[in-house]
């Protein structure tokens, strides 16, 4: 079943925790406040506010800030509030909460045809990216304090990285509702994006697979750094051989500074271990994903597709996918598998490695569009995506943190990726990059907390 877009439910996720380790709430410079996730599912534990409290007064900054960045275009408040009335159990019960309805789709910028597009609270003339800005853009503005995503080919980090925000992609199985092996080459798995390292620490601890559901050792609950030292490779370039523009690269190569002063080893630039067909192959397989979704979409309402049911891109992706031969189709996956398989082996070099996340910063409204012609936006796509795809293929964790911003105020991600199953040692740094330079206290022109 796919859930509304972007609805408020109440959060209630499995079992308890053990308690986070403290943070103070975060503000703004003009004295604005609003705790995180853990603050608040703390708030409501104690009794400081209740969870009605905490739903109405999402669905009252929801209503205010949707106005201005269309990230919600169906709600379910009378749902979220009666909820907040049961008897609630688990680390995040009580917190609002924005539910993300659609499967992953790699390029897709939260800008649909048939709503208006949803706009960069640091910049409304800007992208949030996609495809899960609508989530992105609800936490940056401070409606909730966190939200869920989906990655299948950067779609958590994505959005994080162009609204400053924390987005962790797990590794393929890592949570118990992935499904590794349902198909060949499963890309998608599920998140958060949040504005604390903590609190994307929290729901990976409340929701990865353990017992005999565990792909991999259960890493529990992180609450803070790491005191093993790193070694760290760098890279700028992408996976088209594009060099990312001057200030993202000036980003990484800081946040590069940053860990070497802070004792970890910076081996020095490396390059992906990627082919020259590995864009296309990517991009040729998210065909055959498009095909399927058009041709179960269409069966759904009864009618054939065209583009009153779905966007140009799609269409035209879709029909691409539908000309491939079973030869062509064997040939493509067998070369992601061995882009996958060099990934696998090359990332044992380091313990991580640190990249952008986009080629720029946030792109103008309507630069990666749907009804943008289809050669165009693929060239667009190659270009400015050329740093995520492989961890989906290869099932491997990265994660995007707020490290960067340009000379006109626009956050820029700065991406951190190891192997599979290293989601450990991932928020360990994180931690660590956000006491060194925090972010927390940076606010968009668009926010209500």
């Amino acid at each position: 079943m796919r859930l509304t877009r972007r609805t408020l439910l109440a959060t209630v996720y499995g079992t308890g925790l053990a308690a986070c380790a403290p943070m103070p709430k975060f503000g703004n410079a003009s004295g604005g406040k609003g705790p995180d996730a853990t603050a608040t599912a703390s708030m409501i534990r104690s009794g400081e506010m209740t969870a009605i409290e905490a739903v109405n007064g999402a669905i009252k900054r929801c209503e205010s800030a949707n106005s201005q960045l269309g990230f919600l275009v169906n709600n379910t408040y009378d749902l979220a509030r009666a909820r907040a009335k049961t008897q609630l159990s688990g680390p995040f019960a009580g917190v609002p909460w924005l539910v993300k309805d659609l499967n992953d789709v790699t390029g897709a910028v939260t800008q649909p045809l048939g709503f208006p597009p949803t706009r960069n609270p640091w910049d409304t003339t800007r992208s949030t990216a996609g495809s899960s800005g609508g989530a992105a853009a609800a936490v940056a503005s401070g409606v909730v304090p966190m939200a869920h995503a989906n990655d299948g080919g950067g779609s958590i980090r994505f959005p994080a990285a162009n609204c400053g925000l924390v987005g962790l992609k797990p590794s393929r199985g890592r949570l118990i509702h992935d499904r590794p092996g349902a198909r060949a080459l499963d890309i998608a798995v599920q998140g958060v994006v949040s504005h604390t390292v903590r609190d994307g620490a929290g729901m990976t601890a409340a929701t990865e697979a353990t017992g005999t559901a565990a792909v991999y050792p259960p890493i529990g609950l992180v609450t803070g750094p790491g005191a093993r030292r790193l070694k760290i490779g760098v890279l700028t370039k992408g996976f088209a051989g594009f060099e990312a523009d001057l200030e993202v690269a000036a980003a990484v190569n800081a946040t590069a500074k940053t860990l070497e002063g802070l004792g970890h080893t910076v081996t020095g630039t490396t390059t992906w271990p990627t082919p020259a067909t590995f864009m296309d192959d990517f991009l040729a397989f998210w065909s055959l994903g498009a095909l399927q979704d058009i041709t179960e979409g269409s069966k759904a309402v009864g009618r054939a597709p065209d583009d009153t049911l779905f966007e140009p891109f799609s269409l035209r992706m879709a029909e691409n996918g539908a000309k491939m031969t079973p030869a062509e189709i064997q040939a493509v996956q067998g070369r992601l598998i061995a882009a996958a398989n060099a990934y696998n082996t090359w990332i044992k070099d380091f313990d991580i490695v640190i990249s952008p996340v986009f080629k720029s910063k946030p792109s103008p409204l309507g630069y990666l569009r749907g009804d943008v012609p289809f050669d165009t936006l693929r060239e667009r796509l190659i270009e400015q995506v050329g740093y995520t795809l492989i961890h989906n293929v290869s099932g491997a964790p990265g994660m995007s943190l707020p490290l960067g911003w340009s000379s006109d105020g626009l956050p820029i991600g700065v991406q951190v990726s190891g192997a599979l199953g290293s989601e450990k040692t991932l928020i360990e740094i994180a931690y660590e990059l956000e006491a060194a330079t925090p972010w927390v206290g940076k606010r968009p022109g668009v926010w209500v907390s």
